[in-house]
Protein backbone atom coordinates (compact mmCIF):
# COMPACT_ATOMS: atom_id res chain seq x y z
CA UNK A 1 0.00 0.00 0.00
CA UNK A 2 2.75 2.67 1.15
CA UNK A 3 4.54 1.53 -2.25
CA UNK A 4 1.54 2.41 -4.39
CA UNK A 5 1.02 5.56 -2.48
CA UNK A 6 4.66 6.50 -3.43
CA UNK A 7 4.42 5.93 -6.88
CA UNK A 8 0.94 7.50 -7.20
CA UNK A 9 2.72 10.67 -5.66
CA UNK A 10 5.51 10.37 -7.97
CA UNK A 11 3.46 10.07 -11.43
CA UNK A 12 0.38 12.56 -10.08
CA UNK A 13 2.39 16.12 -12.11
CA UNK A 14 2.63 14.27 -15.48
CA UNK A 15 -1.07 13.06 -15.20
CA UNK A 16 -2.20 16.58 -14.42
CA UNK A 17 0.07 17.90 -17.28
CA UNK A 18 -1.16 15.22 -19.69
CA UNK A 19 -5.01 15.64 -18.85
CA UNK A 20 -4.40 19.38 -18.63
CA UNK A 21 -2.71 18.96 -22.06
CA UNK A 22 -5.96 16.72 -23.48
CA UNK A 23 -8.61 18.82 -22.02
CA UNK A 24 -6.97 22.16 -23.61
CA UNK A 25 -6.36 20.51 -26.85
CA UNK A 26 -9.85 19.32 -26.97
CA UNK A 27 -11.16 22.44 -25.87
CA UNK A 28 -8.96 24.55 -29.12
CA UNK A 29 -10.02 21.88 -31.52
CA UNK A 30 -13.97 22.51 -30.18
CA UNK A 31 -13.19 25.88 -30.32
CA UNK A 32 -12.02 25.90 -33.55
CA UNK A 33 -14.81 23.40 -35.08
CA UNK A 34 -17.48 26.07 -33.33
CA UNK A 35 -16.10 28.64 -35.03
CA UNK A 36 -16.35 27.90 -38.32
CA UNK A 37 -19.90 27.34 -37.57
CA UNK A 38 -20.55 30.40 -36.29
CA UNK A 39 -18.77 31.80 -39.41
CA UNK A 40 -21.24 29.66 -41.85
CA UNK A 41 -24.51 30.98 -39.37
CA UNK A 42 -23.03 34.45 -40.28
CA UNK A 43 -23.05 34.35 -43.77
CA UNK A 44 -26.82 32.42 -43.97
CA UNK A 45 -27.90 35.52 -41.88
CA UNK A 46 -25.96 38.23 -44.19
CA UNK A 47 -27.36 36.48 -47.41
CA UNK A 48 -31.27 36.66 -45.95
CA UNK A 49 -30.35 39.85 -44.89
CA UNK A 50 -29.36 40.71 -48.31
CA UNK A 51 -32.21 39.37 -50.20
CA UNK A 52 -34.81 40.90 -48.13
CA UNK A 53 -32.56 43.95 -49.14
CA UNK A 54 -32.85 43.44 -52.31
CA UNK A 55 -36.43 42.55 -52.14
CA UNK A 56 -37.64 45.75 -50.61
CA UNK A 57 -35.29 48.01 -52.27
CA UNK A 58 -37.14 46.31 -56.05
CA UNK A 59 -40.58 46.45 -54.71
CA UNK A 60 -40.31 50.38 -53.26
CA UNK A 61 -38.85 50.88 -57.52
CA UNK A 62 -41.99 49.34 -58.50
CA UNK A 63 -44.29 51.08 -56.25
CA UNK A 64 -42.89 54.48 -56.91
CA UNK A 65 -43.10 53.84 -60.53
CA UNK A 66 -47.20 52.50 -60.25
CA UNK A 67 -47.86 55.33 -58.20
CA UNK A 68 -46.31 57.98 -60.23
CA UNK A 69 -48.26 56.19 -63.37
CA UNK A 70 -51.08 56.14 -61.57
CA UNK A 71 -51.53 59.92 -60.49
CA UNK A 72 -50.48 60.88 -64.34
CA UNK A 73 -53.34 58.18 -65.68
CA UNK A 74 -50.48 56.34 -67.48
CA UNK A 75 -49.24 53.51 -68.14
CA UNK A 76 -46.16 52.03 -65.89
CA UNK A 77 -42.84 51.05 -67.54
CA UNK A 78 -42.74 47.90 -65.43
CA UNK A 79 -40.36 45.46 -66.96
CA UNK A 80 -41.58 41.49 -66.76
CA UNK A 81 -37.35 41.06 -65.62
CA UNK A 82 -37.94 43.67 -62.88
CA UNK A 83 -40.98 41.41 -61.47
CA UNK A 84 -39.30 37.87 -61.99
CA UNK A 85 -36.06 39.09 -59.65
CA UNK A 86 -38.68 39.58 -57.11
CA UNK A 87 -40.07 36.85 -57.48
CA UNK A 88 -37.47 34.62 -57.92
CA UNK A 89 -35.74 36.35 -54.65
CA UNK A 90 -38.84 35.41 -52.58
CA UNK A 91 -39.43 32.09 -53.98
CA UNK A 92 -35.46 30.89 -53.27
CA UNK A 93 -35.45 32.85 -49.93
CA UNK A 94 -38.52 30.68 -48.21
CA UNK A 95 -37.16 27.53 -49.58
CA UNK A 96 -33.78 27.80 -47.33
CA UNK A 97 -33.53 25.31 -45.06
CA UNK A 98 -32.73 27.38 -42.55
CA UNK A 99 -34.83 29.75 -43.29
CA UNK A 100 -36.93 29.34 -39.85
CA UNK A 101 -33.65 30.20 -37.64
CA UNK A 102 -33.58 34.10 -38.88
CA UNK A 103 -37.46 34.57 -39.88
CA UNK A 104 -40.96 33.91 -38.50
CA UNK A 105 -43.35 31.33 -39.53
CA UNK A 106 -45.85 34.56 -40.12
CA UNK A 107 -42.71 36.26 -42.13
CA UNK A 108 -42.31 32.74 -43.87
CA UNK A 109 -45.94 32.85 -44.92
CA UNK A 110 -46.05 36.26 -45.77
CA UNK A 111 -43.13 35.58 -48.00
CA UNK A 112 -45.07 32.88 -49.76
CA UNK A 113 -48.06 34.87 -50.34
CA UNK A 114 -46.17 37.95 -51.90
CA UNK A 115 -44.65 35.70 -54.34
CA UNK A 116 -47.76 33.94 -55.67
CA UNK A 117 -49.09 37.66 -56.08
CA UNK A 118 -46.12 38.81 -57.94
CA UNK A 119 -46.01 35.94 -60.18
CA UNK A 120 -50.21 36.32 -60.95
CA UNK A 121 -51.99 38.94 -59.16
CA UNK A 122 -50.23 41.58 -59.71
CA UNK A 123 -48.94 40.84 -63.45
CA UNK A 124 -52.81 40.95 -64.21
CA UNK A 125 -53.49 44.48 -62.12
CA UNK A 126 -50.09 45.67 -63.93
CA UNK A 127 -51.92 44.86 -67.24
CA UNK A 128 -55.62 45.48 -66.94
CA UNK A 129 -54.21 49.07 -65.78
CA UNK A 130 -55.22 48.55 -62.30
CA UNK A 131 -52.48 51.08 -60.78
CA UNK A 132 -54.56 51.87 -57.62
CA UNK A 133 -55.06 48.19 -56.37
CA UNK A 134 -51.61 47.38 -57.60
CA UNK A 135 -50.42 50.45 -55.69
CA UNK A 136 -51.95 49.64 -52.25
CA UNK A 137 -50.87 45.91 -52.61
CA UNK A 138 -46.92 47.26 -53.36
CA UNK A 139 -47.38 49.43 -49.87
CA UNK A 140 -48.47 46.64 -47.83
CA UNK A 141 -45.97 44.84 -49.44
CA UNK A 142 -43.34 47.19 -48.75
CA UNK A 143 -44.86 47.25 -44.81
CA UNK A 144 -44.57 43.34 -44.44
CA UNK A 145 -41.00 42.73 -46.14
CA UNK A 146 -39.78 45.94 -43.60
CA UNK A 147 -41.47 43.78 -40.65
CA UNK A 148 -39.70 40.84 -41.74
CA UNK A 149 -36.09 43.10 -42.62
CA UNK A 150 -36.55 44.29 -38.95
CA UNK A 151 -37.30 40.93 -37.65
CA UNK A 152 -33.95 39.21 -39.49
CA UNK A 153 -32.09 42.09 -37.87
CA UNK A 154 -33.32 41.34 -34.21
CA UNK A 155 -32.16 37.86 -34.68
CA UNK A 156 -29.07 38.29 -36.42
CA UNK A 157 -27.94 40.62 -33.02
CA UNK A 158 -29.32 38.62 -30.79
CA UNK A 159 -27.06 35.67 -33.12
CA UNK A 160 -23.93 38.45 -32.70
CA UNK A 161 -24.54 38.23 -29.03
CA UNK A 162 -24.67 34.47 -28.76
CA UNK A 163 -21.28 33.87 -30.55
CA UNK A 164 -19.31 36.99 -28.58
CA UNK A 165 -20.94 35.51 -25.18
CA UNK A 166 -19.45 31.72 -26.51
CA UNK A 167 -16.39 33.30 -27.93
CA UNK A 168 -15.55 35.12 -24.54
CA UNK A 169 -16.49 31.42 -22.34
CA UNK A 170 -14.29 29.88 -24.96
CA UNK A 171 -11.34 31.76 -24.72
CA UNK A 172 -11.78 31.93 -20.81
CA UNK A 173 -12.20 28.27 -20.89
CA UNK A 174 -8.71 27.63 -22.94
CA UNK A 175 -6.86 30.51 -20.40
CA UNK A 176 -7.73 28.73 -17.19
CA UNK A 177 -6.81 25.38 -18.97
CA UNK A 178 -3.82 26.81 -20.13
CA UNK A 179 -2.86 28.13 -16.68
CA UNK A 180 -3.28 24.70 -15.48
CA UNK A 181 -0.78 23.51 -17.33
CA UNK A 182 1.48 26.08 -15.75
CA UNK A 183 1.00 25.33 -12.82
CA UNK A 184 1.11 21.23 -13.29
CA UNK A 185 4.41 22.28 -14.87
CA UNK A 186 5.16 24.24 -11.87
CA UNK A 187 4.29 21.82 -9.75
CA UNK A 188 6.45 18.70 -11.31
CA UNK A 189 9.26 21.13 -11.26
CA UNK A 190 9.12 21.52 -7.39
CA UNK A 191 8.26 18.18 -7.26
CA UNK A 192 11.41 17.43 -9.20
CA UNK A 193 13.64 19.92 -7.06
CA UNK A 194 12.30 18.31 -3.89
CA UNK A 195 12.95 14.97 -5.09
CA UNK A 196 16.49 15.41 -6.17
CA UNK A 197 16.87 17.34 -2.82
CA UNK A 198 15.99 14.02 -1.01
CA UNK A 199 18.15 12.11 -3.46
CA UNK A 200 20.78 14.30 -1.80
CA UNK A 201 20.69 14.07 1.55
CA UNK A 202 19.82 9.82 1.07
CA UNK A 203 23.48 9.64 -1.08
CA UNK A 204 25.06 12.11 1.98
CA UNK A 205 23.42 9.75 4.35
CA UNK A 206 24.81 6.83 2.69
CA UNK A 207 28.50 8.40 2.77
CA UNK A 208 27.97 8.58 6.50
CA UNK A 209 27.03 5.41 7.11
CA UNK A 210 29.47 3.69 5.12
CA UNK A 211 32.48 6.16 6.19
CA UNK A 212 31.59 5.29 9.33
CA UNK A 213 31.90 1.57 8.62
CA UNK A 214 34.95 1.93 7.16
CA UNK A 215 36.83 4.02 10.11
CA UNK A 216 34.83 2.22 13.06
CA UNK A 217 36.97 -0.55 13.40
CA UNK A 218 40.29 1.51 12.18
CA UNK A 219 39.42 3.60 15.08
CA UNK A 220 39.22 1.09 17.60
CA UNK A 221 42.39 -0.29 17.03
CA UNK A 222 44.53 3.17 17.16
CA UNK A 223 42.36 3.54 20.54
CA UNK A 224 43.70 -0.42 21.57
CA UNK A 225 47.41 1.12 20.26
CA UNK A 226 47.05 3.82 22.17
CA UNK A 227 45.97 2.34 25.83
CA UNK A 228 48.66 -0.17 25.38
CA UNK A 229 51.35 2.55 25.26
CA UNK A 230 49.80 3.87 28.21
CA UNK A 231 49.64 1.37 29.93
CA UNK A 232 53.24 -0.03 29.01
CA UNK A 233 55.55 -2.12 28.24
CA UNK A 234 56.18 -1.13 24.58
CA UNK A 235 53.86 -2.71 22.23
CA UNK A 236 55.56 -5.32 19.78
CA UNK A 237 56.73 -5.12 16.65
CA UNK A 238 53.52 -6.63 14.90
CA UNK A 239 51.13 -3.87 16.75
CA UNK A 240 53.59 -1.45 15.70
CA UNK A 241 53.06 -2.13 12.08
CA UNK A 242 49.43 -2.97 12.47
CA UNK A 243 48.58 0.70 14.22
CA UNK A 244 51.21 1.91 11.64
CA UNK A 245 48.71 0.08 8.68
CA UNK A 246 45.64 1.69 10.47
CA UNK A 247 46.57 5.23 10.03
CA UNK A 248 47.79 4.67 6.45
CA UNK A 249 44.49 3.38 5.71
CA UNK A 250 42.64 6.00 7.68
CA UNK A 251 44.66 8.60 5.13
CA UNK A 252 43.70 6.44 2.25
CA UNK A 253 40.29 6.67 2.92
CA UNK A 254 40.52 10.34 3.76
CA UNK A 255 42.38 11.08 0.52
CA UNK A 256 39.94 8.67 -1.75
CA UNK A 257 36.76 10.58 -0.58
CA UNK A 258 38.30 14.02 -0.62
CA UNK A 259 39.19 12.96 -4.16
CA UNK A 260 35.52 12.60 -4.64
CA UNK A 261 34.16 16.04 -3.73
CA UNK A 262 33.71 15.15 -0.17
CA UNK A 263 29.78 15.67 0.42
CA UNK A 264 28.66 17.00 -2.91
Amino acid sequence: MSKLRHYLRDVAPYILIIVSLSVSTGLYVNGERQRYSDVILMSRAMEIQTRISEIHERLNVLYYVVSVADQAKMKPDVSLLQLQLIQFNLQHMVVLPYISDFLTEKDIKLAKAHAGFVDSDLRALLRDNQLDKAAQWLHESLLSVSRMQGNAILRNNALNQAIAIEESARRDRIIAFGAAIVLSILALYLFTYNNSGKRHEDRVRAFYHMFAHMTRSRVASLNLFIQQLERGPAPSCEVREAANATAIELATINRQTSGCGGLS
